[in-house]
C-alpha cells in the first residue's frame, strides 16, 4: 500500500506492480471462443454466432470514456441468458487482468495524470497487452502526429482523460480521431 498523498493510497498494489508491459493471454473474444451448443440438434444456437468485428463494434458503442474490449461471455451465460458469446468490459477489468487488485492499480493509474497507460487488444491471439508508464516516460503519441498517422483511440490512451473527452463516440465507433485535430487540442491544452 502507498502513502495517502499519491493516487495509489487507497489500492492495495504499489504502482510499480503494474508499470512496464504486461501481457495477459487468452482472455479477449476470438473467433475460436468457445460457444454454446443446443445438446438435442448438436447446432449453435443462432444467438451465440458472433465474428470478432460484431463484438468489437459492440464493445466500441458502448457509451462510456474508458475504452472498452470485448470479452469472452462464460457458456453458461450465454445459455441461462441466451446471450451472445460476447461481453464488454474495461480495459482493465479484473476478468481479463486476473484480480481485483490489478483491476484497482490500472483504473488508478488511468485516472490519474501522473501515468500514461496504453493498451493492445489483439482479437486474433485473444491477448490483451497493458503498458503503464510514469508520465512523460512515453512520447510515442507525439511521434506517432508528427508522422500524420492516424491514432488508435482505443490503443493509445497515454493522455489519459484529456484525451477522451475530445474523441467523439463516432470516432470510438471508427476507432480513428483526426490527427491535426487532435494536434491542435494538444497544443491548445500544452501537451
Amino acid at each position: 500500500m502507498t502513502s495517502d498523498d499519491g493516487p495509489f493510497h487507497d489500492c492495495e498494489l504499489d504502482p510499480e506492480a503494474i508499470l512496464g508491459t504486461h501481457t495477459f493471454e487468452d482472455v479477449l473474444f476470438t473467433d475460436d471462443t468457445e460457444t454454446s451448443v443446443n445438446v438435442l440438434t448438436g447446432e449453435t444456437p443462432t444467438h451465440s454466432q458472433a465474428t470478432v468485428e460484431e463484438a468489437t463494434e459492440f464493445a466500441a458503442s458502448i457509451d462510456t470514456e474508458t475504452p472498452q474490449i470485448a470479452l469472452l461471455a462464460s457458456v453458461e451465460t450465454q445459455i441461462e441468458a441466451q446471450s451472445k458469446p460476447y461481453t464488454s468490459a474495461a480495459f482493465f477489468h479484473f476478468k481479463p487482468t486476473g484480480s481485483l487488485k490489478r483491476h484497482r492499480a490500472y483504473h488508478t493509474a488511468y485516472d490519474s495524470d501522473a501515468y500514461t497507460v496504453d493498451f493492445e487488444a489483439d482479437y486474433e491471439s485473444g491477448d490483451l497487452t497493458i503498458t503503464v508508464e510514469r508520465a512523460g516516460e512515453s512520447r510515442e503519441l507525439t511521434a506517432m502526429m508528427c508522422a500524420g498517422r492516424s491514432i488508435d483511440v482505443r490503443r493509445r490512451v497515454g493522455v489519459n482523460s484529456r484525451l477522451r473527452r475530445v474523441t467523439s463516440r463516432e470516432a470510438r465507433l471508427t476507432n480513428k480521431v483526426d490527427v491535426d485535430g487532435l494536434r491542435c487540442w494538444l497544443t491548445r491544452v500544452g501537451l
